[in-house]
Formats: C-alpha cells, structure tokens, sequence
C-alpha cells in the first residue's frame, strides 16, 4: 500500500501538497468533531418539529376516517387493507397475491408504497394514498426525532456521529 502511494504521489506531485493541505488536516477535524459530538439544542427544535408532525399526522387521521367512513389504524397494514380494498372497495390489481389469508377467507395485501402507486384512487377520496405515504414519512420522521432526542440527552446535549470522508 506505501508502495503504491509513493508511484502514485510521483507521477502526479500535485497530489503530496492535496494530501498536506487538505485530506490531512480534515481527517484531523473529522475525528475531533467524532469525539466530541455537535451540540445541539433539542429543547427547541425537536418540541418545533415533532410537535408539527404530530398535528399533520392527526390531520391526516381525521382526513381518512373522514374518507373511509370509520377509523383506521393507519400504522396497522391489516387495517390499512381493510380499508383499501374492503371499505373503499378499490380494484386489487392483477397478479397482485394476498400477503395473507384468514380462515374466513378474507384476504390481506401489501399496502406498501410501491402497491399503494399502483392501485386507481377512489373517486371519493383521490388523495387517500398520498394521505397514507405522508403519514407514515411523517411517522419515520417522529421515530427519528425521538431516537436522537434519547441519544442528545444521554450525552449532555450532543449528538455523535462517525464521518466517511471519501
């Protein structure tokens, strides 16, 4: 590996000043800055952005069991199904298998986003799929938010990460 670093800083001697001047000392600052962590001031900008999410997401809450006509558990795939193709009474697409089938014969489909694209919105409700695609980006968006919320306050307001410089 030397070896190969000395052929290649030879051929091109530009590349021994970028080592020097730039690729070192920023190795340098990246590992300093993964010791000590980024401050960060969650009391603030978590409270702002979780509390805005939350409020989108009982909105769009309210928006479907305004839709489908009772509550649905948007965070439940089975429910989401339901009421998808039972409630509404979407059109399954072709070569679309169930992900499950109950004894009584009713049969449960990946609600995920790439079906969800697929699938003719209802007629009542043509926002209803993009409603669904937003609230869970809204919930992964919380989950986060309370994951580095937990890690900040372990550590006395900061947060550590490790860089690849590339």
């Amino acid at each position: 590996a030397c070896a190969d670093l000395g052929r290649g800083l030879a051929q091109h001697p530009g590349l021994l000043e970028l080592l020097v001047t730039l690729e070192a000392p920023t190795a340098a600052l990246l590992v300093d800055v993964e010791a000590t962590g980024l401050m960060v001031t969650p009391s603030y900008w978590f409270h702002r952005h979780g509390k805005h999410a939350r409020y989108k997401i009982q909105a769009l809450e309210v928006a479907v069991r305004e839709a489908v006509g009772r509550y649905v558990a948007l965070g439940n795939a089975e429910d989401v199904s339901k009421a998808i193709f039972d409630d509404l009474e979407v059109p399954v697409p072709e070569r679309v298998r169930p992900r499950k089938v109950k004894k009584n014969g009713h049969k449960i489909y990946a609600v995920d986003q790439k079906m969800l694209m697929q699938l003719e919105a209802p007629a009542k409700c043509p926002d209803l799929f993009d409603w669904i695609i937003e609230h869970r980006r809204l919930g992964h968006v919380l989950s986060k938010l309370a994951t580095i919320d937990r890690h900040v306050l372990q550590d006395g307001l900061r947060v550590h990460t490790m860089f690849s410089q590339t």
